[in-house]
Order: structure tokens, then C-alpha cells, then sequence
């Protein structure tokens, strides 16, 4: 698919060269040229503004240091290491079930445990902590 788009990749490209360097993981290395088609894509093949875009969403993850944070799951970084996981998971009355099974009959069976929340809970939790989380849970 890339070899179609080329010639608009390699616009784009040149469009956006200068701020490449914001973002290892997706300003360089093997994956620049599948993220430069995605906005292409997305933004119907207008190199203007898929660059626009790609400038904007580079310079995000350069201000969350959200290539840090993947640099960090690569080495080993477990949710339970996330900042303010704790603080999140006490706000889960319960988790997520699913229990399967068959029915004497041999029907498939699915139970569902529906989560609750605490919000009060939730809503007390420092915004700078639960922004931080999210940076990590995206």
C-alpha cells in the first residue's frame, strides 16, 4: 500500500522532515513510513494537513514524554507500576468477569460481572496523578 502512496508519503515527508527528530519511535525507524501513511490516509491524502497533524501529535507525544513511556514498557514496566495505579484500582468495587462454559444442554454460556465504581473515589484522585496514568494507560 505504501508503494501506491509513495509519491504523497514522500511529500509528506518532506513537509514534516524538520520535526521528525521530536519522536523516535514515530519520526524515525521502521514504523515512520506506516505512521506517515496512516495520516495520509486519515486526512484523505492532503499532505497540508495530515502534516499539520503529524506536527501536532509529534509535538504531544514529545511533551508528555510518551515515547519515555514506551521506551519504560519495553524494559518491563508492568500496569501495576503505573503512576497512580493504586490510587485507580481502589476505586474498582470489582473487576471485570467473564465465566464460560456449556449449558447441560451443550449451549454456550457466558456470565458477565458488570465493574462498579467508587467514584467519590475516583473523582478525588489528584488530576496530575490520574493525567499521568492515562499517559500510561494509552
Amino acid at each position: 500500500m505504501l508503494a501506491k502512496h509513495r509519491e504523497k508519503a514522500d511529500a509528506l515527508l518532506e513537509l514534516v522532515q524538520d520535526v521528525c527528530s521530536l519522536s523516535q519511535v514515530v519520526g524515525s525507524g521502521p514504523l515512520r513510513d506506516v505512521w506517515l501513511l496512516r495520516y495520509l490516509i486519515g486526512f484523505k491524502y492532503d499532505t497540508k494537513l495530515a502534516a499539520e497533524k503529524f506536527r501536532i501529535m509529534l509535538r504531544y507525544r514529545k511533551r508528555y514524554g510518551l515515547d519515555d513511556i514506551r521506551r519504560q514498557m519495553e524494559k518491563g514496566m508492568k500496569p501495576s507500576d503505573f503512576p497512580g495505579f493504586d490510587l485507580h484500582q481502589s476505586a474498582f468495587k470489582s473487576t471485570f468477569d467473564l465465566c464460560s462454559g456449556r449449558s447441560r444442554d451443550g449451549s454456550p454460556v457466558a456470565v458477565e460481572v458488570t465493574p462498579r465504581f467508587d467514584f467519590e473515589t475516583l473523582f478525588s484522585i489528584d488530576h496530575a496523578v490520574a493525567d499521568r496514568y492515562l499517559m500510561h494507560t494509552m
